[in-house]
């Protein structure tokens, strides 16, 4: 929904005026007063930008997801050791990655990671 109320718009949106700032201010986050009275205007802001202006759009709340599953645990995990094993290599192993990884255009470290989680 965007915004059509002066009163809604989000406290970045004026700094961004008045200093002039372009892509520094582009996310707000409007809450609940510290006395706890509610605002018009308490909300998660984001700019869309426009072919002439930006417009600032108010999203839904939301709650972020925290929870982990099994699968990702076990693959974070997997990736962790991955790279400690990486920083353990010598220079010269890392530099044999390397010039393997130009076939595909990646770096050594993402071909020794590829190849670590597909093996264990």
């Amino acid at each position: 929904m965007a915004i059509k109320n002066p009163i809604e718009e989000p406290i970045g949106a004026k700094v961004k005026g008045i200093c002039g700032l372009t892509g520094m201010i582009g996310f707000n986050r409007i809450g609940k007063f510290a006395t706890g009275s509610e605002n018009n205007a308490a909300g998660i802001y984001r700019i869309k930008p426009g072919r002439r202006s930006n417009t600032n759009v108010k999203m839904n709340f939301y709650t972020q997801w925290k929870e982990r599953t099994v699968n990702q645990i076990a693959a974070a995990t997997t990736f962790k050791n991955g790279m400690t094993a990486w920083s353990a290599l010598t220079e010269e192993e890392k530099e044999g990655y390397n010039e393997r990884a130009i076939k595909y255009k990646i770096e050594g470290v993402n071909l020794f990671i590829r190849e670590w989680m597909r093996s264990h």
